[in-house]
């Protein structure tokens, strides 16, 4: 046996098998993602941290205001819009305050909306009106009405158990028109002072008073019998008419 040709053969056994697995551990590197000098091959095709853009469902909205622009954080729901119900907290970047709008994790924030003031050539936000209902007002439509100024970070609870909120207006001088319905039957225009809170005016609306034959919904039948109005409602039908 020719031990020179034998170990020969061998030394280059090994360094065919070294250099297959070599090459076998760089293809393996860059398929996983890992090779060090081709930090390209790494993110291609996939986005800045899509690893983690769903554990948070926490989105932050930018609000200008005359003293710079403020932060709201909510709850995201569809199309990136806030939950319906979901809480919303602002914060002021330069003083480092916040308002929690719903502060119990029981409560709901029905109603959000920002006021501006359309004063000057950019509309700004001078404050907010929202209504929160807790959990024992929630099942029967009623809600507390909370007021705010910004950047003031202020934030008011102006009535209890109001049933709608409408149409919230500025009306200058840091004061906010709307109307409220303590009832369904009931409605008046208050004037509230965004920075203390304040009803500053109130007046009774006048509602037109509805029919007694109609529904408070429309023209149409209740499904409560005891919602409608008809005394014939659901009577059988007769063949014999009257001529």
């Amino acid at each position: 046996m020719n031990w020179e040709r034998f170990f020969f053969c061998l030394g280059r056994f090994n360094a065919v098998a070294i250099a297959l697995i070599v090459i076998g551990s760089a293809i393996l590197m860059l398929l996983s993602g890992y090779w060090p000098y081709s930090d390209d091959s790494r993110t291609e095709g996939r986005p800045y941290g899509s690893e983690h853009n769903k554990i948070s469902r926490l989105i932050g909205q930018g609000i200008d205001t005359a003293d710079g622009q403020l932060v709201a954080y909510y709850e995201e729901g569809d199309d990136n819009e806030r939950d319906d119900l979901g809480g919303v907290t602002l914060v002021n970047p330069k003083s480092g305050e916040s308002v929690e709008l719903a502060v119990s994790p029981q409560d709901s924030l029905i109603m959000f909306e920002l006021i501006f003031d359309h004063g000057g050539e950019e509309p700004k936000v001078v404050g907010y009106v929202a209504s929160v209902a807790s959990s024992s007002q929630y099942p029967q439509g009623r809600a507390d009405l909370i007021v705010g100024a910004l950047p003031a970070m202020t934030r008011t609870v102006v009535a209890e158990d109001v049933r709608y909120v409408d149409l919230p207006t500025v009306r200058g001088n840091n004061t906010v028109g709307m109307i409220v319905w303590p009832t369904e039957d009931d409605a008046k225009v208050i004037g509230v002072d965004l920075i203390t809170g304040r009803i500053i005016d109130s007046a009774k609306i006048a509602l037109p008073a509805p029919r007694s034959n109609t529904l408070s919904h429309g023209p149409g039948v209740a499904d409560d019998p005891g919602l409608r109005r008809d005394p014939g409602y659901g009577r059988a039908p007769v063949s014999v008419f009257e001529h």
